[in-house]
């Protein structure tokens, strides 16, 4: 292998990985549980009401579970879902004659289905979307820890986000080298005012781009490589007025679009990152527009 290809080689997923944590981002209060900020945490909340999940309170954040068949069999019979992921490529074995036989036809070669074992942990934290990394620190009292060796990077680096859980700052870094980069498995969902409504897309790494909550994990893991899906809300005509436009809640026409159509694709998008992170594939989803 080149010195060039090796370069390029994805970040790995964590194995085994027995949970896969989705963090909604956004305020804390019945005063701003329907505002445009807390996009990310609605799509949880109306997740969980449609699977009928309770949520458990920990120290600093609430946290409900469901498993990946739980959610697929919910995304069939949903309107609006997108189509699940497409079945990986394999490709076929090279035939060999034997003497004195015809060469019989290559049989098809089916790619064993996609069978995510690892569970999704809803996550709400208790807080103000600024300090957003203070609360998610608070992640380590809750559930039990994943199976790590005692010498895996996670259990050595420092500070631990999700020690009894396995996952630490240094997950969040990308190592120049591939053999030694790591993923956390953890996604955050994020509101996103570049984006109008029906729009949603992911970004792995790079700048928060003015999102405070976005920013604030950033700060605390000392890394940009943060893995999230940004949920349109769209933008106010005066750019002045940004600050009360993500405070306030959504209108009716808005709201009814989340829910028959946003809400939908975000959960459909969450399966998709997850079915990818179980089976190694670091490639970022494309951009996802819904009719609204």
């Amino acid at each position: 292998m080149s010195t060039s290809a090796a370069a390029a080689a994805p970040p790995q997923p964590l194995a085994p990985v027995a949970a896969l944590y989705i963090v909604g981002l956004g305020n804390h209060g019945a005063q701003y549980r329907t505002t445009r900020h807390n996009v990310g945490v609605l799509a949880l909340e109306e997740l969980a009401d449609r699977l009928g999940l309770e949520w458990e309170r920990c120290n600093g954040y609430d946290v409900a579970t469901c498993s990946h068949a739980a959610l697929a069999n919910l995304l069939a019979t949903t309107p609006g879902a997108l189509p699940g992921p497409k079945p990986r490529k394999v490709k076929k074995p090279k035939q060999t004659a034997v003497e004195g036989s015809a060469d019989a036809p290559a049989l098809p070669v089916v790619a064993p289905p996609l069978q995510p074992s690892a569970e999704l942990r809803l996550i709400r934290l208790r807080t103000f979307m600024n300090i957003s990394g203070e609360k998610f620190k608070s992640l380590s009292t809750c559930s039990p820890r994943l199976p790590t060796a005692p010498d895996h990077p996670l259990t050595r680096s420092l500070p631990s986000l999700v020690r009894k859980e396995g996952v630490a700052a240094a997950d969040f870094k990308r190592s120049k080298s591939p053999a030694a980069s790591r993923r956390a498995p953890v996604l955050f969902l994020q509101d996103d005012l570049d984006k109008p409504i029906g729009t949603l897309g992911f970004k792995f790494t790079g700048s928060a781009a003015g999102h405070n909550g976005i920013k604030s994990i950033q700060s605390l893991v000392q890394s940009e490589a943060v893995e999230r899906l940004k949920i349109g809300i769209g933008r106010p005509l005066d750019k002045a007025d940004v600050a009360n436009f993500v405070l306030k809640p959504f209108p009716k026409a808005d709201r009814e679009a989340l829910d028959t159509a946003v809400f939908p694709a975000t959960w459909s998008l969450v399966r998709e990152w997850a079915t990818r992170f179980e089976v190694g594939d670091a490639t970022v989803p494309p951009t996802v527009k819904v009719a609204v």
